[in-house]
């Protein structure tokens, strides 16, 4: 497990970019909205432009900025040399306006083919922020794949109170593979994931900070908790590398860094269970 700056994830890319994979990136951008700046999109879009795709969650909501915000993180892809789609969720359903919000995916358009989408009404009365659903076609893959995006309570108010809710997901989807991203706001050993790996999945990360401290330690630490995660069937997919895209780096820009997200991204590359190894 891996924390790396911006360069050595590039390179990380390169010497691992295989036909048979998928690059996935999960990241909670703190409210994404009015907050980011144009300068800041660009910032994203250097971050992110060698995923296949994006999940992000705290798309702002009340405010259509929030989905404005990503649809020119959109467009700053497009610039940097391929061509990138995306979908929005409707808001989720939760009834405090501190609660709801959006979702959003973004895709390489040459590796991901966008197949459908949607909210999952279905636990409306369940979870505060309802997971929003992608299923997409991999160039390289044998056959669809569903993702599914998720932003769980907050720490405090028990988030693995809704978790039971989606452990029922990879049996909706007729045998098809199925993708968890997002911020659980609970550490991977939680029990409430128990059930998951019963039913055959990883975690990506068992113990890789991925969110900020207000300030550095004495000791020069601004990671906090291992709370941004991606779980993964095991009988569908291998992992070649998991790592934390560290746009901090050190402790003198932490407090500018802080106003982009207090999350780091979190990235996983898989290939299908028993392709040939990427060595």
């Amino acid at each position: 497990m891996l924390r790396l700056s911006f360069a050595s994830f590039l390179f990380l890319l390169v010497i691992t970019a295989t036909a048979q994979e998928l690059r996935l990136v999960s990241w909670n951008v703190q409210d994404m909205g009015r907050t980011i700046t144009d300068a800041d999109i660009d910032r994203m879009a250097a971050l992110l432009r060698d995923a296949d795709v994006v999940a992000i969650q705290e798309v702002v909501a009340k405010d259509p900025a929030g989905a404005q915000r990503v649809a020119a993180l959109d467009a700053a892809l497009d610039r940097t040399g391929t061509e990138w789609d995306y979908r929005i969720s409707p808001p989720t359903s939760s009834t405090s306006s501190y609660d709801k919000e959006r979702y959003a995916f973004l895709w390489r358009r040459s590796k991901v083919k966008m197949l459908r989408y949607q909210l999952d009404n279905t636990v409306a009365d369940a979870v505060v922020r309802e997971p929003f659903w992608l299923e997409v076609a991999v160039k390289g893959f044998p056959e669809p794949i569903w993702l599914v995006n998720f932003h769980s309570l907050p720490h405090a108010k028990g988030p693995e109170q809704e978790i039971p809710y989606l452990i029922d997901y990879p049996d909706r989807v007729s045998g098809q593979p199925l993708i968890y991203l997002g911020d659980w706001n609970m550490k991977p050993d939680h029990k409430a994931f128990r059930p998951l790996f019963d039913k055959g999945y990883a975690i990506a990360a068992k113990n890789l900070p991925t969110t900020l401290k207000r300030k550095c330690t004495a000791t020069g630490n601004y990671l906090n908790y291992p709370i941004d995660n991606i779980f993964y069937p095991t009988a569908f997919f291998d992992k070649e590398a998991v790592w934390v895209i560290d746009f901090v780096e050190n402790c003198s820009t932490l407090e500018t860094d802080r106003k982009l997200s207090d999350h780091l991204p979190i990235c996983l590359t898989l290939t299908p269970h028993g392709a040939p190894a990427n060595r």
